[in-house]
This record gives C-alpha cells, sequence and structure tokens, in this order.
C-alpha cells in the first residue's frame, strides 16, 4: 500500500469511527429516556446494580481487544504468512474460552452470592433481578467471545464494518427499549433477554463476517506453550494499567463519600459521564492509527511510524480541544438544560474532568508504540505507580481540610506527571522519537491554540443570547474559529500543502 493510501485509510476510519460515536451518542441518549419510562426508575435501577456486578469484568475486553490486535498488526506489518496469524487467532480464541468457562463459575457461585445477600432489592423483584443476572452474564460472554474477530477486523483497517456493527447494535439496543410494556414477560426479563439476543447477533456478524474474508480466521489446534505465553504475559501487564484507570476513579469516589457524601458523589457521577463520552471519542481517534502504527513499527519503516504518531497527537488533541474548549466555557449552560440547576461543584468537576481527559487521551499513541516494541512490562509499572499515587496525595490532601476539588487536582497532576514518564520512556526504547520535538511541535503550539480558543469561546459566550439556539451558535463559530486557528498553528507548511492538494483535488472532482 502507497503512502497516499495508506494515510487517506485513516483519513477516513478516523471519520468514519468519528460518525460512528457521534450517532451512538445520539441513540444511546434517546435510548436512556425510554429505558427511563418503560422500565420505571426501580427497575431501572436494578438493572444497573445487577448488570454492574457482571459489568464489574468489562476492563477484560479492551486488554484483550488490544493485545490480540498488537499480535495480528505486528504480524501482518512484519509479513508473517497467514499460518502464524492462524495460531495467534487459534489461541486467543482458547484463552477466551477458558476465561469464560471460568467466569462463568465466578458468577454463578460469588456473584449469585453477592447478588442475593449484599444488594438491596426489593423481595417482590428478586426473582427478575436474578433472571437480569443471568442474561447479563451471557451478554457477557458472547462480547469477549467476538473479541478475536472484532481484533482482526481492527488489524485489517477495516472500520467501516466496526462502525457498522456498533449502529446495528445500538439501533437494536433501541428497539429492545421501544418494545419494553408491549408484550406478557416481564419487563425487567424482556429487556435483559433483548440484550442477551443482541450481543449474540453481534457475534454472529463478526464471525460470518471474518470466516468470509479473512485466512486467518479459521480454527486449528496450539498445542505449543509460547503460542500463549506472548499473548498472556502481553494482557496481564495491559490488565495492570486497566486495573490502575478504574481504581483511580473508584477510589476518587470512595475519597469523596468518606469526606463529603453523596451529594458530592452525585457532582462526581455527573463529570464521571462527561469523561466518559470524551473519553470514547478520544478513542475512537485513536483506534483509526493503532494497526498503522504496529504495521509500520513491525516492517521497520521508521518514516512511516514518525508521520502517523505526529498526525495521531494533532487529530486526538485539535479534535478533542475543538470539542472541549465551548464546553468547558459553557458548562453550567450545558448542565442547566441537562440536569436542571447544577451545583457549583458539579460545575467545577466537570470541567476538571475535561482537562484530565485530554492530558489521558494523549497517552494513547505512546502506548500503542511501546505496545508495538513488546516492551510494556516497565511501562505499566512505572506509569500506573505514578498513577495510583493519586490516591495518598488526594487522601492527605482532603484530611488537611481541602475542598473536594482537590480530588481531580490531584489526578490531574498525577496524570500529567504519568504522562511525563511515558516520554522519557518512549525516548529510550524508540530512538525516533525526540521530548524536546514532541514539547515544541505540539504542546507549545497546542497551548497557544488553547489560549486563544478559550478567549474566543468567552468573548463569543458574552454576546450569544442564553439558551439552546445561542449554544448551538456559540459551538458552529467557536469550532469554525478553532479550525482556522489549527490551520494557522497546529500544522506545519507541508502538512498545510498537502491539505490543500486534498482540498483541490475535491474539488476538481465536484466540478
Amino acid at each position: 500500500m502507497g503512502e497516499t493510501s495508506k494515510f487517506k485509510r485513516i483519513t477516513q476510519n478516523t471519520i468514519l469511527l468519528f460518525l460512528r460515536i457521534s450517532v451512538l451518542t445520539f441513540v444511546n441518549l434517546y435510548a436512556v429516556r425510554l429505558l427511563l419510562r418503560g422500565l420505571g426508575a426501580c427497575d431501572y435501577g436494578i438493572y444497573n446494580a445487577v448488570a454492574g456486578v457482571v459489568t464489574l469484568s468489562s476492563c477484560l475486553i479492551p486488554v484483550f481487544s488490544q493485545a490480540i490486535q498488537r499480535f495480528y498488526s505486528y504480524l501482518s506489518g512484519s509479513g508473517s504468512g497467514d499460518d502464524k496469524l492462524r495460531m495467534v487467532f487459534s489461541a486467543s480464541v482458547n484463552i477466551i474460552v477458558c476465561l469464560c468457562v471460568l467466569l462463568f463459575f465466578a458468577f454463578e457461585t460469588v456473584g449469585l452470592w453477592v447478588l442475593n445477600t449484599y444488594m438491596t432489592i426489593p423481595a417482590d423483584r428478586v426473582l427478575a433481578a436474578n433472571t437480569v443476572f443471568h442474561f447479563a452474564v451471557f451478554s457477557f460472554f458472547f462480547t469477549l467471545l467476538q473479541i478475536p474477530y472484532a481484533a482482526a477486523v481492527y488489524a485489517h483497517e477495516q472500520m467501516g464494518v466496526y462502525a457498522m456493527v456498533s449502529c446495528i447494535d445500538s439501533v437494536l439496543k433501541l428497539l429492545a427499549a421501544f418494545l419494553i410494556g408491549l408484550t406478557a414477560i416481564d419487563n425487567l426479563a424482556f429487556y435483559s433477554l433483548c440484550l442477551a439476543v443482541i450481543a449474540f447477533i453481534d457475534f454472529v456478524i463478526y464471525w460470518v463476517y471474518c470466516r468470509r474474508e479473512y485466512a486467518e480466521c479459521r480454527y486449528v489446534i496450539v498445542r505449543k506453550a509460547a503460542e500463549y505465553k506472548g499473548l498472556l504475559s502481553f494482557t496481564g501487564w495491559s490488565m495492570l494499567g486497566s486495573m490502575a484507570g478504574v481504581g483511580l476513579m473508584q477510589g476518587s469516589a470512595i475519597l469523596l463519600n468518606m469526606f463529603f457524601g453523596p451529594l458530592t458523589n452525585a457532582a462526581f457521577a455527573i463529570a464521571t459521564t462527561i469523561y466518559n463520552a470524551f473519553l470514547s471519542l478520544g478513542n475512537s481517534i485513536i483506534l483509526a492509527f493503532r494497526a498503522p502504527m504496529i504495521k509500520a513499527y513491525a516492517a521497520c519503516d521508521g518514516q512511516s511510524l514518525d508521520t502517523m504518531f505526529g498526525m495521531s497527537n494533532k487529530c486526538i488533541f485539535y479534535l478533542l480541544s475543538t470539542v472541549a474548549i465551548p464546553v468547558f466555557v459553557c458548562m453550567r449552560q450545558i448542565l442547566t438544560l441537562w440536569i436542571g440547576n447544577p451545583t457549583l461543584e458539579t460545575v467545577t468537576f466537570s470541567r476538571l474532568i475535561l482537562v484530565y481527559t485530554v492530558v489521558i487521551v494523549m497517552s494513547a499513541p505512546i502506548t500503542t508504540i511501546i505496545q508495538a516494541t513488546g516492551a510494556v512490562k516497565y511501562y505499566y509499572i512505572c506509569c500506573d505507580s505514578m498513577t495510583l499515587m493519586h490516591l495518598p496525595i488526594a487522601y492527605v490532601m482532603l484530611k488537611f481540610g481541602l475542598p473536594s476539588e482537590f480530588v481531580l487536582v490531584s489526578m490531574l497532576g498525577v496524570i500529567i506527571a504519568a504522562h511525563v514518564i511515558r516520554m522519557v520512556l518512549l525516548n529510550r526504547c524508540y530512538a525516533h522519537f525526540s521530548v524536546r520535538g514532541y514539547l515544541t511541535s505540539l504542546l507549545v503550539r497546542g497551548g497557544l491554540f488553547v489560549i486563544l480558543g478559550y478567549m474566543v469561546a468567552r468573548a463569543l459566550l458574552t454576546v450569544i443570547e442564553p439558551g439552546v439556539k445561542g449554544l448551538v451558535l456559540l459551538f458552529l463559530v467557536s469550532s469554525l474559529v478553532n479550525m482556522a486557528i489549527f490551520v494557522m498553528l497546529g500544522i506545519n507548511s507541508n502538512e498545510r500543502a498537502q491539505i490543500v492538494r486534498m482540498v483541490a483535488k475535491c474539488v476538481r472532482r465536484g466540478n
């Protein structure tokens, strides 16, 4: 694949994934409204609490997905044949199946015990809650089983397929929410059954597509321990990173509950919702770059890898910042339209977590190159040890009487320190990376971009009338101005000339 075709595909995939997350956001927001209407507040709360017992294990999904994708992409980039790829695929299937068996026994023993012993559920809804639990277990298993197939789609950079399956999944879930109450089955049991069926449909789509399109997605018996060792070692260290992220968020919630109570927890929960939305947006951008970056490293194509590394950093930073700046400025107005009358604490938490999200997503391109090298052990140990320092630091701050927002200040501080560690480690294991070049080309220019974008958004807020129309107008004008600033500051002359050529080519095609 030529250099132009490669970057054209990355651009197309980025746009597809950006559109995907936009569609999913709107569909999911409307689905929540239908669920609340169909199930009622009590059953909706039961569903989230019971399914939460299962989804505590959801951190396994991205860990295994990234690990399998890494090996697929690396072998593809190094020119390995289908036989080697088939061994990785089959080993990953065996690992996932064994994991499902182990989790089945854990869920059906310890999980049921926790559900029926410690969770507060109305007596007349205990049977429905247990039904939800069993269906949630099967939904989770089908999601795990599709990982080797979805990872093959990622590695082949067929993001249109991934976006299509995601949209089908969301539309089916929306349909299930709409149908609640139209059958004789208990509403809670009906919705849980629908989710299990939808997870099975997603798995079947991936299974059929991959078996038809990819020669490596044919199961063979794998007896060599070495085939499993690499996958399990990579997954184990990646799991440390995932658990550190979960521990940071959940630990912060516990600290806020200990020192300030449930109202502060509610403010943090709203901020966490914003965090998850922006994190999904950032991850959808890096997903388009991950496979080609790993392939370029495996092929020893340093020039392409450097170009993609710079592109991915700029796409993440400038796209996220373009959206985050007006949200940051208009946070009080947005929260007022969303939840009513937000407290100052809620506004502060939400603004701080926006900054935190941009910083943490900026680590994704660095992590991708580290994963490509395979030397993940010390990377995760060093970075995640720094990340988890947040909990004792925040505890000491609160013990000294500092206000609740210092929990998020602590989160932001340790994640910035962890990012510095990431840059140092990347500089040591990847000779092409320059810390000075990274700081000057991205962070200095990016900082100036944020300052100018913030000033423009603040000025617009003072002259635009309040309300939905005013916010939409502010977002449109702010985004256009930010794009103009990006063209002036965010890209160099070569990149600017390439964009001009692409636009001119599109115009000629239109004529």
